[in-house]
């Protein structure tokens, strides 16, 4: 951090409002002023005010103006200090409260897959529902940095390990599968060896795809590479190319879904597996929305123990 940044912290601090501190993460989460507006429920004219506020207060710009509203280097000097310092407020306010329950804050959930974190979701969301739920689907590679970045506060994501710069929490454990068309002729069999892939054509996650990055590093490690035939953007993607005839996909168990036109096989000589985790800075495992996120996530799921995963949010408040 320069001079100039240090500057803008010190006077920061003396004259923060939190009206300023929610409207500067609402911002960044929305990517618009209006957008920040309707979530956190005031008139796009008093968010605007609020984030002129804290510019004056930095000394500079936090934000670029005209099209999506892009942090500014003094912006993204200070979001990490921002957004730990609202969920550090919610969290105050829902101690302060009649009862347990959060009584108001925001939590942005980024999900690589429905299958695992919309249950999760949902519990939490009848849990505290005076808590704003905003959620991002994407692959993993992208939740991770999104989570880093501290443009999500908290990410379900498939991971063949921990994040080790990350909170960790093991929800399940997944087993890389095989999807056919319902008319397949290993239908009946119900399971695939490698060495018959190879004849088949693949459709397969573009790069940055967890379940691609498993389903490849398991081939590299026993010294098979198979070339796919096709890759797509997402997992509902490929199933429509597997049901189209396009050839064998490559998903995760839990996220083969029920669909009549496909069916799963087994790989019945390897055993390709991920975790699906909960990931967040640790700095925001224990506070407030994103705290009690985590605490939904291990009643719903009660998780095996793992090393490098068992951090509790007792430790890290």
């Amino acid at each position: 951090m320069d001079a100039g940044e240090r500057g803008a912290k010190g006077a920061l601090e003396r004259s923060l409002r939190l009206g300023q501190v929610r409207a500067f993460n609402a911002v960044v989460r929305h990517g618009s002023f209006s957008e920040a507006a309707r979530a956190i429920g005031v008139s796009q004219p008093a968010v605007t005010l609020q984030i002129r506020g804290l510019e004056e207060a930095a000394g500079g710009r936090v934000f670029q103006r005209g099209g999506a509203a892009e942090l500014t280097p003094l912006g993204q000097s200070l979001l990490s200090d921002l957004r730990t310092l609202g969920h550090l407020v919610d969290h105050v306010e829902g101690k302060l409260g009649a009862s347990r329950d959060l009584m108001a804050g925001s939590l942005a959930v980024g999900l690589c897959g429905p299958f695992v974190g919309m249950p999760l979701v949902k519990r939490y969301a009848a849990a505290f529902p005076n808590i704003a739920i905003s959620t991002r689907l994407a692959n993993g590679k992208q939740l991770i940095e999104a989570v880093r970045a501290q443009t999500v506060d908290v990410a379900v994501v498939t991971l063949e390990g921990p994040a080790h710069d990350l909170f960790n929490l093991l929800l399940a454990t997944q087993r890389v599968a095989i999807l056919a068309p319902s008319d397949h002729r290993l239908g009946a069999r119900g399971r695939i060896r490698l060495a018959e892939l190879e004849a088949e054509p693949l459709v397969i996650r573009e790069r940055g795809s967890m379940t691609r990055q498993v389903f490849e590093v398991g081939l590299a490690r026993i010294g098979l590479r198979i070339d796919p035939a096709f890759e797509f953007a997402s997992r509902e993607a490929v199933k429509e190319a597997v049901a189209c005839g396009l050839g064998l996909g490559i998903v995760l168990d839990r996220e083969a879904g029920a669909d009549r036109r496909l069916i799963t096989l087994t790989i019945e000589d390897a055993g390709f597996t991920a975790g699906e985790y909960l990931i967040c800075p640790h700095s925001l495992a224990g506070l407030g929305p994103v705290g009690a996120f985590v605490e939904t996530a291990r009643t719903l799921f009660q998780p095996s123990p793992e090393p490098g995963c068992q951090e509790t949010v007792a430790e890290l408040s």
